[in-house]
Order: C-alpha cells, then structure tokens, then sequence
C-alpha cells in the first residue's frame, strides 16, 4: 500500500502601513499592484473592501509535510 499525504501550502502576506505592521491571510485579499507613484508600495485590496497602501509587501507561503517544514518568503 502506498502512503501519500497532501501538502497544502498557506500563505500570508507581510506589510506596513501608516506605520503598523500587518499579517494577512492569502484568502482574505483580493488582489493587489504596484504603485505607478510611489517605488517600493502596492496597493492592497481585501475581499471586504478595505484598502491599504502597502510597503515592503512580502508573502510568506508555508508547507508542513510529514517529515519536514517549509517556508519561503518572497518580497514583492
């Protein structure tokens, strides 16, 4: 019999605004760009609505497997 499990990764993203720092899950935004003013900020839309100019946008993305742990943090 084989033995196989199913990694589901979760993710979230990392960033700052107004001077806060927030941790977003990966299901609660709906889309997000780069600013065309500002380098370095993106625009951050969750699926309520709620708006955010972002700085140092970065999405962490986690896979636990059975024996090991996995994460990678991308900056955006």
């Amino acid at each position: 019999m084989n033995n196989v499990t199913t990694i589901k990764p979760s993710s979230v993203f990392t960033f700052s605004c107004n001077g806060r720092e927030y941790v977003i899950s990966h299901k609660d935004v709906a889309y997000f760009h780069p600013s065309t003013t500002n380098e370095g900020q993106h625009f951050v839309m969750m699926q309520n609505g709620k708006q955010y100019r972002a700085e140092n946008l970065v999405e962490i993305t986690k896979m636990i497997g059975p024996d090991e742990t996995i994460s990678v943090r991308k900056k955006l």
